[in-house]
């Protein structure tokens, strides 16, 4: 049996997966091939397509991306993610978001940021607070232990 590198010089442009399923004598096509390796059984696939229609059904279409993202929680849970960070988290030193940071995101939302200077405006100007008196203080609000 000739090499797959000698058949693919011969058929530029032809994946290398079709010719070495065609130099095998591999009667399955590329479709039935990876239905038979599928990650999903038949139930979760057909859950999937029935949620997918769900979706659509209500004006929210589903892009591939998020079909693979719910197709990859199917098989590899939910709660994947968050027990690999634990099982190596000696690795790679992965940190959860805490309040401060998720707090921090949501400052960067601009109307967030013009409401935030909005209400410090006006609380310094009811208070008659001194402009050299503010610091340690942005959009994710002022410390209140900090003596002034």
């Amino acid at each position: 049996m000739p090499s797959i590198g000698k058949v693919a010089t011969q058929f530029p442009g032809v994946d290398r997966t079709t010719l070495w399923c065609h130099l095998k004598h591999s009667q399955d096509s590329k479709p039935i091939s990876a239905a038979k390796r599928g990650l999903l059984t038949p139930m979760e696939s057909q859950e999937l397509v029935d949620f997918i229609k769900e979706m659509g059904d209500r004006g929210f279409p589903l892009t591939y991306k998020k079909i693979t993202e719910y197709g990859l929680a199917i098989c590899i849970g939910h709660n994947w993610a968050q027990q690999f960070v634990q099982r190596f988290e000696d690795q790679i030193g992965a940190k959860t978001c805490a309040l401060l940071e998720k707090t921090r995101a949501s400052a960067l939302n601009p109307e967030n940021v013009r409401h935030h200077f909005d209400l410090l405006s006006k609380t310094i100007q009811s208070y008659g607070i001194h402009p050299r008196n503010i610091y340690n203080c942005d959009e994710t609000g002022c410390p209140l232990n900090v003596p002034l």
